[in-house]
């Protein structure tokens, strides 16, 4: 179940953990992978990413959906805190959210 919650928050992203479900080899980006992203530096997030507070450390967040978007503001706008949306979501929405974001942007996505 996730329930969006009209809540902007503004965190360190050194708060932020990546989705449980998520694959580790989708974790790690390299500048050139994130090179499509580069407007953040200026206009920062077209569409910010969803977190969820941690289920088990307080005072800090996983990621729902754009781990890519704060890998860039890392990159793009280091040192500066992230404003994300904070939603309310259980483990089964986090892995359904993990396989959609993994396949609209995997590029194998687009040969099947």
């Amino acid at each position: 179940m996730t329930t969006f919650i009209p809540q902007t928050v503004t965190i360190d992203p050194a708060l932020l953990d990546p989705n449980p479900f998520q694959p580790k080899t989708r974790l790690t980006f390299t500048p050139d992978q994130l090179s499509d992203l580069s407007s953040i530096a200026d206009l920062g997030f077209i569409q910010r990413p969803q977190v969820r507070m941690h289920s088990t450390q307080p005072g800090r967040y996983q990621i729902k959906v754009g781990h890519r978007r704060c890998a860039a503001w890392q990159l793009y706008r280091p040192g500066q805190p992230i404003t994300v949306d904070l939603i309310v979501a259980d483990d089964r929405a986090m892995f359904e959210h993990m396989i959609v974001e993994n396949l609209r942007t995997d590029p194998r996505s687009e040969e099947r």
